[in-house]
């Protein structure tokens, strides 16, 4: 097999360039969350960059370059005898340790690319859209645990769930695929706390079958209870989760939300939990999802390892500000959270224009019974102000944007954001679901 940099060949690179580029660029930009810059002389400039040799090893397709960095190597098969390569690297902070994740991106864009050559490029725009991403998807939920067309369908299937209503309103539901269904029955593994009942011969369906019986899954809530399925798309158990009040999900939102006890091994969640949002969910607590018509990744443990290094704050306290940001999120609340490095400097700091708190006893996020009230302080005008220890100082605090010296162009809440992170760390949620984290004003944000 010969292997040429897709940049010798003039006319394809061209056609990917006029076509296709672009838009795989943004679409990968808005799932990872990261920065994506391509290399069309992957041989030379990897090299002279990093001083990466691909040719040592064609088979090679991921090279972590530092630990916010990746480069992709895909393969794009031109026929029989000849494979162009193409460089892509992916900048974001805290993705690039999961190779795993990267191999599987490779290969969806080199096969996604091999069929656009194949094709053309002027008829192949849809297959750098969304058709990508979820081809990425499958082969990373299957790696060689299920048939990846089958989790392809899976994903479509759910994404026309989550449309339908009961009775004229949209509900949520779930479903776990399971190539080890059995260990989810009373007293088979107490990993998994809950109760296994089999579905009777009118209940069972397989999603192959393409019909939604919205009357079937509106019995299941995707929090408490879900069908259990196996590895052919066939529903064959209700799975019903144990103490369900017992621990709240405040208390650790990772490990609830992800049903850390539960999920093992090649375990999927599929979860919806209204019309504007799906997610499938793995037993690394990694999640894709699917928010306002576009995919999103994220990883959940990840998330929790940045807010640590960051933040200053214990791990009690990190957990409950986990839940806040993410509940923020979900729900297209946008907010401003600042964790001032000292507090002084918050009391004497020119960059705000006024600090209110409603009540004389201060609030503290780690206690449950003022979870409304913490997320109404989060979900209102201006910023909220929390120390390392959870407590809330202020809330509905204005930013003097005067003091902005940041050239560009940049809204209102990203620029309150970055002057307060002269303060300590900012989370900036935006109404899209986006999370950015500032550190100090003089570095990039993060986008988590």
């Amino acid at each position: 097999m010969n292997y040429i940099d897709i940049g010798e060949q003039h006319k394809l690179l061209l056609d990917f360039s006029d076509y296709l580029k672009t838009t795989m660029r943004l679409k990968l930009e808005e799932f990872l969350q990261g920065k994506i810059t391509f290399y069309e002389f992957p041989s030379k400039q990897l090299f002279n960059i990093w001083g990466l040799n691909i040719g040592d090893n064609w088979k090679r397709s991921v090279y972590i370059t530092d630990i916010n960095k990746a480069i992709l190597v895909p393969k794009i098969k031109i026929d029989e005898e000849c494979s162009l390569v193409l460089g892509i690297q992916i900048e974001k902070e805290s993705f690039t340790t999961r190779n795993n994740v990267l191999e599987q991106l490779s290969k969806a864009i080199a096969y996604t690319l091999s069929e656009a050559f194949r094709k053309g490029c002027r008829y192949s725009l849809p297959l750098v859209g969304d058709n990508l991403i979820k081809l990425f998807m499958s082969y990373y939920l299957a790696k060689g645990n299920y048939n990846w067309s089958l989790i392809y369908h899976a994903i479509d299937y759910f994404i026309s769930l989550r449309t339908t209503s009961f009775e004229g309103s949209n509900f949520s539901t779930g479903m776990i695929l399971s190539k080890s269904g059995h260990d989810y029955a009373k007293g088979i593994s107490i990993k998994r706390p809950g109760n296994l009942f089999a579905l009777s011969r009118s209940f069972k369906e397989s999603l192959l079958s393409n019909k939604i019986d919205r009357r079937i899954w509106y019995l299941v809530d995707g929090f408490h209870s879900y069908y259990l399925t196996d590895q052919y798309l066939k529903l064959r158990d209700v799975y019903i989760t144990h103490n369900i009040n017992e621990n709240s999900i405040y208390s650790d939102y990772v490990k609830s939300y992800t049903m850390f006890d539960t999920l093992m091994g090649s375990d999927i969640l599929f979860r919806i939990e209204s019309a504007k949002e799906l997610s499938i969910i793995t037993s690394e607590s990694i999640i894709f999802r699917y928010h306002e018509n576009h995919w999103m990744y994220r990883d959940l443990n990840s998330i929790a390892n940045l807010i640590n290094k960051y933040s200053g704050m214990d791990e009690n306290t990190i957990k409950h500000l986990t839940y806040c940001i993410m509940t923020c999120s979900k729900n297209n609340i946008s907010s401003i959270i600042c964790i001032p490095k000292s507090n002084d400097e918050i009391e004497h700091s020119p960059i705000l224009l006024n600090k209110q708190r409603q009540t004389s006893t201060i609030i503290n996020i780690n206690d449950e019974n003022y979870v409304p009230l913490v997320m109404r302080y989060l979900s209102s005008d201006g910023a909220t102000i929390i120390d390392t220890k959870g407590n809330i100082l202020y809330q509905g605090c204005f930013v003097n944007l005067n003091k902005n010296d940041q050239k560009g162009l940049h809204g209102t809440g990203e620029t309150a954001a970055n002057l307060l992170s002269q303060l300590g760390t900012v989370f900036k949620i935006s109404q899209d679901g986006t999370i950015k984290m500032f550190m100090n004003e003089k570095e990039n944000c993060i986008m988590l």
